[in-house]
């Protein structure tokens, strides 16, 4: 039986020619635009950040009022324990 099963991968690739080179263009221009794009990268990773620390702080916020709920069942359940079966 042939190879007809075979699928072709990266170690099975038989052609040896090297990667194309990049276009002729200067150094100091390709430099510019890496520095324009990791500056966009810069102002997203801003705004991703000040979107956490505001989600940080309406998420302490709950939590706070969360466990003072916890606790206040907690303390009303433990009174009722109480209540029931005569200790208070």
């Amino acid at each position: 039986m042939s190879n007809i099963y075979k699928h072709p991968t990266w170690w099975d690739n038989k052609n040896t020619t090297q990667p194309p080179e990049p276009p002729d263009m200067e150094l100091n221009v390709r430099v510019a635009k890496l520095e324009e794009k990791i500056n966009g990268f810069d102002k997203r990773l801003d705004l991703v950040e000040k979107d956490l620390r505001e989600l940080i702080k309406k998420v302490d916020g709950h939590l706070l009022i969360l466990s003072g709920m916890i606790i206040t069942v907690a303390v009303g359940l433990a009174g009722l324990l109480a209540k029931g079966f005569h200790w208070i």
